[in-house]
């Protein structure tokens, strides 16, 4: 009964254990990098190599060969990028990397007469947030007068992988993106602080809250309730502007009349009847004296001689 114990335990160790031919080598090394900054995924060589076959997602990149300089060949996009060997031919650089460069790695070692080791890498690429890159979206969860309940959300773009975000201001704080909070914020304002933290960094931005959730044109005062006699005053005072207007049209109007009449006036003016028929009589006068003057020096002239 024993023995049987003994090979069923055996069996469960066997199957367990590790399995022929893997190690933790199998394992990808995970390598962490930021955007447009370089990444060395490093590698062990044996002394004597034929080629080393670099492959980003089945797909081969970089062939390198031994020599003195080492001979590097690039293929597809990487023909037009920077990548460097160590001077043993180990190790690859790529510099100005992207955010496509996430991506799994792997380096096939090819070693005459023995079995090609492949080594495997997962790359994560990231970027240096600042604080431009955060942005917030408000929403108003419960409508109402007096306190509110706004909903802040925090975001990153397009470089949310990775990212955790927290929110803290005076009056309350939240772990993750999302801050719901209550304010009246007819009465006072609120400054809450987004933070996010990737890998490699951590960045962080204040944000109002009245700016942020309210539209334009919102009351940002309370409406204060006046007493009979100020509004009666504020009920004088606006319609003195009126008053003055109206008198102003009047007078413009009068004076208009005014101008129109007296340029008329003179136009049209006629001088009295008498006047024009004593005009008259000294211009017949006057015409016939000439007459006569003229009759009298043509008389001399017509007179017959006296006969001899």
């Amino acid at each position: 009964m024993g023995g049987l114990w003994m090979v069923a335990l055996l069996l469960l160790l066997l199957l367990l254990g590790p399995r022929p031919g893997s190690s933790a080598q199998d394992l990808p090394k995970k390598l962490i990098a930021a955007v447009g900054e370089s990444v060395t995924f490093p590698l062990e060589i044996p002394p004597s190599f034929r080629e080393i076959l670099w492959n980003k997602n089945k797909v081969n990149i970089v062939t390198v060969e031994p020599g003195s300089p080492c001979q590097l060949l690039t293929f597809g996009d990487y023909r037009r990028r920077q990548v460097n060997v160590s001077k043993d031919c180990g190790s690859l650089t790529v510099t100005e990397l992207r955010k496509e460069d996430s991506a799994e790695y792997t380096a096939q070692i090819l070693v005459p007469g023995q079995q090609s080791p492949l080594r495997r890498f997962h790359l994560q690429v990231y970027k240096r947030l600042s604080e431009k890159d955060l942005d917030a979206a408000c929403a108003k969860v419960v409508p109402g007068s007096g306190n509110e309940t706004w909903q802040l959300n925090c975001s990153a773009g397009t470089w949310e992988e990775g990212v955790e975000f927290n929110w803290t201001s005076a009056i309350q704080s939240s772990s993750g993106r999302l801050l719901v909070i209550q304010r009246n914020l007819q009465e006072k304002d609120l400054n809450a602080t987004c933070t996010a933290k990737n890998p490699i960094g951590n960045t962080s931005r204040t944000f109002s809250l009245r700016n942020t959730c309210v539209a334009p044109g919102y009351p940002t005062t309370r409406p204060t309730t006046r007493t009979t006699e100020e509004s009666g005053v504020m009920g004088l005072s606006s319609y003195v502007p009126l008053g003055v207007t109206i008198s102003l049209l009047l007078l413009a109007k009068v004076a208009i009349s005014a101008c129109v009449f007296v340029k008329w006036s003179s136009c049209t003016k006629q001088e009295p009847l008498e006047t024009v028929m004593r005009r008259g009589t000294r211009e017949s006068e006057a015409r016939g004296t000439e007459e006569d003057r003229s009759t009298r020096r043509r008389a001399p002239s017509m007179a017959t001689p006296p006969s001899r």
